[in-house]
C-alpha cells in the first residue's frame, strides 16, 4: 500500500514539476496538457489515499493531508489565468501576463519551500513504517540502513 501511494504522489509530483517549472523547452506539450495530466494524476493519488487513509496512521495522514492542500491550492491560483501563455486574453489585457507570472512564481516557490519538504517528512515516515532506518554520517550524507 505504501508503494502504491507513493508511485502515485511520486507521478503527481512530476506532472506537477513539470508543469510549474520555470523553463518549458520546447517541444514539451502544452501547459493545458500538462494541467490535464496533472489533474489526472493527482485525482488518481488523491482518490486512493482517501480510501487507504485508515490504514496509516493519525500523524501521517496530517501530513498527506498538509501536502495535499498546498497542491490543491496551488492547482487553483494555477488555473485563474489562461494557462497558455499564448493566449488571446493577454494580448487584450497585457497587465494580465506579470499577474500570471507572479502567481505562478508563487506557485513555484511553494513548490519548492512546502511540497519538498513535505514530501521529504513523509518520506521519512514511510521509512520508518517500513523499518528502514535512516542516519547522517559524519560527512552529512544520508546513509540508508535495513
Amino acid at each position: 500500500m505504501i508503494e502504491t501511494l507513493y508511485a502515485q504522489l511520486v507521478e503527481t509530483d512530476q506532472e506537477f514539476h513539470s508543469l510549474i517549472k520555470p523553463f518549458q523547452p520546447a517541444g514539451e506539450p502544452q501547459p493545458t496538457e500538462k494541467f490535464s495530466a496533472f489533474i489526472k494524476k493527482y485525482n488518481e493519488y488523491y482518490r486512493f489515499f482517501q480510501k487507504k487513509r485508515i490504514y496509516f496512521p493519525p500523524q501521517m495522514c496530517e501530513t498527506i493531508d498538509k501536502l495535499n492542500r498546498v497542491i490543491f491550492v496551488s492547482h487553483l491560483e494555477l488555473s485563474i489565468y489562461p494557462l497558455d501563455w499564448d493566449s488571446p486574453e493577454f494580448s487584450f489585457h497585457p497587465s494580465l501576463v506579470n499577474e500570471k507570472r507572479e502567481y505562478w512564481t508563487k506557485v513555484w516557490d511553494r513548490y519548492n519551500s512546502d511540497v519538498v519538504n513535505l514530501k521529504k517528512e513523509l518520506e521519512n515516515s514511510f521509512r520508518l513504517i517500513l523499518g528502514v532506518e535512516t542516519q547522517i554520517d559524519s560527512n552529512k550524507e544520508l546513509k540508508v540502513m535495513r
